[in-house]
């Protein structure tokens, strides 16, 4: 019963986690990577906020060496989720299946919606891509590539070539948007900046599908494994 579990236990997990990934942890960095799950706080504190809140994790708040995060750091994760989902995120997208939790933002640079628009994001909107040209052509400047067509298609491909399921656990599209509440992930398998073009950056065999928990575990650094 999640009642035996002592509170004081509760909030030292919470915080070990906010520190290991440098940031307001999310329910889903939690489900994935702590000992309890997200719903055992909600269960206890009555909210995700007042669990954080409980732990003296105030919203706004940089936890732990977050403040060490640099622009660069909070663009590239904000762009590969953008990457991931096919749109702007929302704060909440954010917060349940990004890097760095909502509130990063929020704190930098005075709201969600701000922080979307200083890395080229329109909040709510597919904007038409713009490619920056040039001697110093850079892929991860290449932004909104992935609100085309062109992309729309071959993430489309890439999902019918892993079944709909989940490349590492086969949990499916339908299971995935049933229990967190956006479809699966295409993800790339290298990072886009160790190619010389965008286009082979997103090859079909350099993109996989993930669900959002082996998402999650694959941006922070660890190894997707099968579900038993």
């Amino acid at each position: 019963m999640t009642s035996k579990i002592p509170e004081e236990d509760l909030i030292d997990e919470l915080q070990r986690i906010a520190s290991v990934f440098e940031g307001v942890p999310t329910k889903t960095k939690i489900d994935t990577d702590g000992e309890y799950s997200s719903e055992t706080y909600i269960r206890r504190f009555g909210s995700w906020r007042e669990t954080l809140a409980a732990a003296g994790i105030e919203v706004g708040d940089r936890v732990g060496t977050g403040s060490t995060l640099s622009d660069e750091d909070r663009r590239v994760a904000l762009l590969e989720l953008a990457d991931d989902l096919g749109h702007p995120p929302s704060a909440r997208e954010m917060d349940d299946h990004g890097k760095y939790g909502s509130t990063t933002y929020q704190y930098q640079y005075g709201s969600w919606n701000k922080a979307l628009r200083k890395f080229g994001l329109e909040p709510g909107s597919k904007p038409v891509p713009e490619r920056q040209g040039g001697e110093n052509e850079n892929p991860e400047e290449w932004t909104f590539y992935w609100m085309t067509h062109e992309w729309q298609e071959t993430r489309e491909d890439v999902l019918d070539r892993d079944r709909h399921e989940c490349s590492v656990c086969q949990r499916s599209d339908e299971e995935n948007r049933e229990k967190f509440g956006v479809g699966l992930n295409v993800t790339h398998n290298s990072p886009i900046d160790e190619f010389e073009s965008l286009e082979k950056a997103n090859a079909t065999e350099n993109l996989r599908a993930l669900c959002s928990v082996c998402h999650g575990k694959a941006v922070n650094g660890m190894e997707p494994t099968a579900r038993r």
